[in-house]
């Protein structure tokens, strides 16, 4: 992105905090976050293929980062947030 930008992508992510108040990579991380949980709650797609979509090549690391942010793994989210009846 920097290079297309034409800047150095330490001056890029200085930029990006200063605008946003949080890093680029925290801000990818919450943006891949929140796809991978409307993904759990909207289709059938398995832990797996949830982590390829959002562009993690580790499904191990992935459950990792989620259940940081989520408190718990992507199989369990997707199980606790299945509305009731099904």
């Amino acid at each position: 992105m920097s290079g297309y930008l034409n800047i150095s992508a330490r001056h890029l992510s200085r930029i990006f905090k200063e605008e946003l108040g949080q890093s680029l990579v925290d801000y990818v991380t919450r943006e891949r976050m929140l796809t991978a949980e409307g993904l759990l709650k909207t289709t059938l797609f398995n832990v797996k293929e949830v982590a390829d979509l959002t562009g993690y090549q580790s499904v191990h690391y992935f459950t990792r980062v989620f259940s940081d942010r989520f408190g718990m793994p992507p199989a369990e989210y997707r199980k606790a947030t299945l509305p009731v009846g099904e």
